[in-house]
């Protein structure tokens, strides 16, 4: 994330920049280069805030997305493999479990 943060800075202070120098040389009043200059700001900060959240979904992954990939991995490992649990293992392992913790709670 911090190398992203300036992305939006850097864009749109280099297209003010070639804004600034393209109306300088043509013949402009100063309040037309004001607001050409200052559209040219905002429309490269909005650009720039787009090309941050891209790179920072690409380079920067979350969690949960990374954790969806995992899973998937895993699930197609045991499938190719052949071992699975059998389902009725499972239900009856957490019955045990819930009956004993209901059992210590009564004593």
């Amino acid at each position: 994330m911090q190398r992203t943060k300036y992305i939006p800075s850097i864009v749109s202070l280099t297209g003010g920049l070639i804004a600034c120098v393209v109306t300088m040389i043509n013949p402009y009043e100063t309040y037309e280069i004001f607001l050409i200059v200052l559209a040219a700001l905002i429309v490269f900060y909005i650009a720039g805030s787009m090309m941050r959240y891209v790179f920072n979904k690409i380079f920067y992954p979350t969690k949960l997305e990374e954790d969806d990939e995992n899973a998937e991995g895993e699930e197609g490992e045991a499938g190719e493999d052949g071992e699975n649990q059998k389902e009725g293992d499972g239900a009856e392992n957490s019955e045990e479990k819930n009956e004993n913790s209901t059992e210590k709670e009564q004593v």
